[in-house]
């Protein structure tokens, strides 16, 4: 009976934890995103550019606020990696997802009225017909999210990064490309940010957890 008790009253007193998940493909920044993420809110010295690598496996990175703890998950974005996502949908209160919007500088044709304009022109159809697959896998991996069961409800970060580049995707246009995928009545933000530079994340990442204090069920159950 005393170990009854005391299980219900660490459970009632136990600090709301909530889990959320990074995804995007590789190269769009998300170890990055999380180093920041660490620096901005935990004020931890952030790791030099040059010694983030992509992730392999699982990244994890844990900050609190008003007595909320938040576990962010950064998975590896390659293709051979991604079969481990769905192991953790039915854990997650969240989804941050990562895009590379600086491929938009190459989408843009500059006219050049030298010798090389048919050379440049060229290499510009070859480089938006790259962006547009992209676009396409990106497509392919967000409708394959909105079919998963375990993700019905939670809310979507969806982040335009790398805009320290400039020329890039804004996140209307973003949001644009993936609007047919998204239910009716999901909830979705589309934030344009560096993880870089920082800018723009506190509107992401304040967004995403005053919306999970306010609606989300906490300590979610870890398989």
């Amino acid at each position: 009976m005393f170990g009854l008790v005391q299980g219900l009253f660490s459970q009632m007193f136990k600090t709301p934890e909530y889990y959320i998940l990074i995804l995007g493909l590789e190269n769009s920044g998300k170890t990055t995103l999380l180093e920041k993420i660490k620096n901005i809110y935990n004020k931890e010295e952030e790791t030099p550019h040059n010694l983030i690598f992509p992730t392999v496996g699982l990244n994890i990175g844990r900050i609190q606020i008003g007595g909320n703890k938040f576990i962010f998950w950064d998975l590896g974005g390659e293709k051979g990696l991604r079969n481990i996502w769905k192991s953790y949908y039915s854990s997650t209160n969240a989804i941050i997802f990562v895009i590379d919007s600086s491929t938009q500088n190459i989408m843009k044709s500059t006219e050049n009225e030298n010798e090389n304009k048919n050379k440049n022109k060229n290499m510009n159809i070859q480089n938006e017909k790259n962006v547009q697959n992209q676009l396409k896998e990106i497509r392919e991996i967000f409708a394959q999210l909105m079919e998963e069961k375990d993700l019905d409800d939670i809310p979507f970060l969806v982040l335009a990064n790398k805009q320290d580049l400039g020329n890039c995707l804004s996140p209307n246009e973003i949001e644009e490309c993936l609007f047919d995928l998204l239910p009716i009545g999901g909830t979705f933000k589309f934030v344009a940010i560096s993880s870089y530079t920082g800018q723009g994340m506190k509107e992401g990442i304040d967004w995403l957890i005053e919306y999970l204090v306010l609606h989300s069920l906490p300590n979610k159950k870890i398989d």
